[in-house]
């Protein structure tokens, strides 16, 4: 979406995340958009040892994030992480020490889409309005999502209509937007 304080991802967080907490179960922002920033695009990951204003992260400029057909992929091995956008990697996380603190991927994780409004992030303050007219289209479209590679990928017969689980492997995942 394009607007002051709209901020669409598509992220991964640890299944584990109600046991251990966060970010100790690892977090992975396959990409973000955060509205204030047009054309700007990242990727993060947070773990224990970095989070919050990690220092694992990478932007980059995509010009025509909001009117063309872009493919974002993380590439995730047992590894590292490569981070991708229409086919370019712009970004790897590749820990030199790889221990549970810098490396939480190797158990499942959740899949998640959304579009937050609002943040610390977007810097917009608590109890103020987004601006009138800020945001001109406030949703996201998904032409595929696809999981591939040899992770398992299952769902719970409990949260199969909300989440889909993955697990670390060689695991590519491709995301394809189309913006209107």
């Amino acid at each position: 979406p394009v607007g002051k304080g709209t901020w669409p991802a598509l992220w991964m967080l640890g299944e584990n995340i109600t046991t251990v907490g966060w970010p100790k179960c690892g977090e992975i922002d396959v990409i973000e958009h955060v509205g204030r920033n047009p054309s700007i695009v990242q990727s993060v990951v947070h773990t224990l040892a970095s989070h919050g204003d990690t220092m694992n992260k990478n932007s980059t400029t995509v010009p025509s994030f909001d009117s063309d057909f872009h493919t974002y992929e993380v590439l995730w091995t047992k590894d590292k992480m490569e981070f991708l956008i229409d086919g370019s990697s712009y970004y790897t996380y590749k820990p030199v020490t790889k221990d549970h603190a810098s490396w939480p991927f190797d158990e499942p994780f959740f899949i998640l889409m959304n579009i937050a409004i609002g943040g610390g992030q977007v810097r917009i303050s608590r109890g103020r309005l987004l601006e009138s007219g800020a945001v001109h289209v406030a949703d996201m479209h998904a032409r595929a999502l696809t999981v591939e590679g040899t992770g398992n990928l299952k769902s719970d017969a409990s949260s199969a209509s909300r989440h889909q689980h993955t697990q670390p492997g060689d695991v590519e995942i491709h995301l394809r937007c189309l913006h209107p």
